[in-house]
């Protein structure tokens, strides 16, 4: 789906949950990577997105197709947005984060996303993966929207998006259930990673 007969060089874009406590995502993006290059009969390219680039550079060193690969920071620095801060100005803003409406939060997301991938170029790319992470959820009200707009920035450019690896549940906003249902029903590919989800 990714590649024609025509191609002889494809590059990939692979978006995911990768930050220093998901063990389990970056296996995921891991085995997405290693699946990829060992399967193409073409010369590939790798774009990952993540926010926090430190944590899978170490990962991906040992692998013969890591010089294959560029690692994309979208900038953030914290990956939970109800993490318990050290000081009191953090705490402060701890409490005013959480006493928002979660609908609340996950507009706000979106519109600092939006701003974050606005230089994201898809012209040279075959297809979008979100492989990895948490991303079908608001546990984190700000994550819902951010698969849901990249995977739309693909699609508009008429670009296959492929889910896979992904978990979700709990959705508790009726705006989360929206974007979370729309990001999937307008995907190409869907596998998950458990019988729950």
């Amino acid at each position: 789906m990714l590649t024609s007969n025509s191609i002889k060089q494809i590059e990939i874009s692979i978006f995911g949950s990768y930050t220093n406590n998901s063990i389990g995502d970056k296996a995921i993006l891991i085995g997405l990577l290693d699946l990829i290059f060992k399967q193409s009969r073409y010369s590939t390219h790798i774009n990952i997105f993540t926010f926090q680039k430190s944590s899978i550079i170490n990962e991906l060193k040992p692998y013969e197709w890591a010089n294959q690969i560029e690692i994309i920071s979208l900038g953030q620095k914290e990956s939970k947005t109800s993490r318990i801060t050290k000081n009191k100005h953090s705490s402060i803003t701890y409490y005013i984060i959480n006493s928002l409406p979660k609908t609340l939060l996950t507009l706000i997301g979106l519109i600092i996303f939006k701003f974050k991938i606005r230089k994201v170029n898809t012209e040279k790319s075959n297809g979008l993966i979100i492989g990895g992470g948490n991303l079908l959820m608001d546990i984190y009200p700000l994550w819902p929207g951010r698969p849901y707009l990249l995977s739309e920035k693909f699609r508009k450019a008429n670009l296959p998006v492929i889910i896979a690896g992904v978990g979700a549940f709990p959705i508790q906003t009726p705006y989360s259930k929206y974007l979370i249902k729309n990001l999937v029903q307008k995907a190409s590919l869907v596998f998950v990673r458990d019988n729950e989800t």
